[in-house]
């Protein structure tokens, strides 16, 4: 994982592909100001808790992902860490877990597109409409859209393009 140059976490098959290291959304506006939209709330400095992995009845399958993801500081929403790992081709798990609680949850899946984050949003955006541009062109495919959820009540709660 790592940060780009808009200020994104990206993640290592982003990277490669080069996403989010430039280009604008196909519409409305980009992705860095939607995120600036939704501030969360204060920042969660102490220390990390264990996962706990009955919170989610797919977390003690990745229980080895999601303890290594565990030991990083919060990247998302003021206190959840956001890690993700490929399920296939186009095919990354989301999973998010709560520094304070060792809580586990799983965004959908996003596409090689992956998500857009930040520490102090509560916004997550899953296949941002400039990593799809830059991954895929000016011709992504049709199935591939941009969603947009609101971590809110401990759960990621999906609304339309903010």
């Amino acid at each position: 994982m790592m940060t780009n140059l808009r200020g994104f976490i990206v993640f290592p098959a982003l990277a490669v592909a080069g996403a989010m290291a430039a280009g604008a959304p196909a519409f409305g506006e980009s992705s860095n100001t939607l995120l600036g939209k939704h501030p969360a709330g204060g920042v969660y400095k102490g220390r990390t808790a264990p996962v706990n992995l009955g919170s989610h009845k797919k977390a003690r399958t990745f229980r080895t992902r999601l303890r290594a993801a565990a030991k990083r500081k919060p990247n998302y929403a003021g206190h959840m860490i956001v890690t993700s790992w490929g399920c296939g081709t186009a095919c990354q798990v989301i999973a998010l877990i709560d520094a304070r609680t060792g809580k586990v949850s799983f965004a959908p899946e996003a596409s090689s597109a992956g998500v857009a984050h930040r520490l102090t949003s509560r916004l997550l955006i899953v296949n941002p409409s400039e990593a799809i541009a830059d991954v895929y062109g000016s011709k992504p495919p049709s199935w591939l859209k941009t969603k947009y959820y609101i971590w809110k009540g401990g759960r990621l709660v999906k609304i339309k393009q903010p």
